[in-house]
């Protein structure tokens, strides 16, 4: 599994998560005391933005959330077009085919290096495009 966050002006590092099972302390462990607790700690009144699989909708991440004060917003189901990562993660996998990788360690060592590619302001038009914006 690979997590990146993204905020208006700004972006976390990646989270890597070898494949097999994978519990929602794991993913606690590694993406939300990892790049999120970095990123929505320079971030005041940060919303949480994630898709609807069960390892965000389960114990481990919502007790977290509410030990951190991190709300979380509730959004359709099926409605990808209304999350800015995904405009991130279209980019991504174009520069991924771009590179033509043949291996999963080639692709491993080139994810790191390509959240580089995505400015600031860049991730600020990820969420205008899709309808948000920075208050005042």
């Amino acid at each position: 599994m690979i997590w990146g966050g993204i905020s208006y002006g700004c972006k976390s590092a990646m989270a890597f998560m070898e494949k097999g099972r994978r519990t929602a302390q794991d993913y606690v462990d590694v993406v939300y005391n990892g790049p999120l607790l970095a990123m929505m700690s320079n971030i005041d009144g940060a919303i949480l933005m994630e898709d609807g699989a069960p390892i965000h909708r389960s114990n481990a991440p919502k007790h977290w959330r509410e030990e951190h004060s991190l709300e979380k917003l509730d959004w359709p189901a099926q409605s990808p077009d209304l999350n800015p990562i995904e405009m991130a993660f279209a980019k991504l996998k174009a520069l991924l085919r771009a590179k033509s990788l043949r291996t999963v360690d080639a692709l491993w060592k080139t994810l790191g290096s390509l959240v580089d590619c995505f400015t600031p302001g860049e991730c600020a038009n990820f969420f205008r495009h899709d309808g948000y914006f920075q208050s005042p």
